[in-house]
């Protein structure tokens, strides 16, 4: 899954903008999404099971820091789940009860 993706937030003011894709949803306490953030700590893989959030994988850096358009992607190799950025690898993580478990949709908040 992919998306071109700006963030329209102010980044002075607000240094946290994020944009998120969600893959594997199942109802609001079950779902995979990666979190693409202007701050250097948060951009990450994720799954939420049960309600709980569990970090598989964090990029260790801030993933933008602009207000320009960006390709972002969510992309599932078997187990793999794998979190680019304008074509880059950012970072990756495997986990198989994601994929087993949950139907697969698209979803951006």
């Amino acid at each position: 899954m992919s998306a071109r993706v700006k963030s329209a937030e102010d980044l002075e003011t607000n240094p946290g903008a994020d944009y998120c894709l969600i893959l594997g949803y199942q109802n609001e306490n079950n779902y995979c999404y990666t979190m693409f953030n202007s701050r250097d700590v948060l951009s990450a893989i994720f799954l939420v099971l049960h309600g709980e959030r569990t970090e598989l994988a964090n990029v260790g850096h801030n993933t933008f820091t602009d207000n320009n358009y960006h390709l972002v992607e969510f992309r599932r190799e078997g187990d793999r789940l794998s979190m680019y950025m304008d074509g880059k690898e950012l970072v990756s993580a495997t986990d198989g009860f994601c994929w087993r478990r949950f139907v697969q949709r698209l979803g951006v908040f």
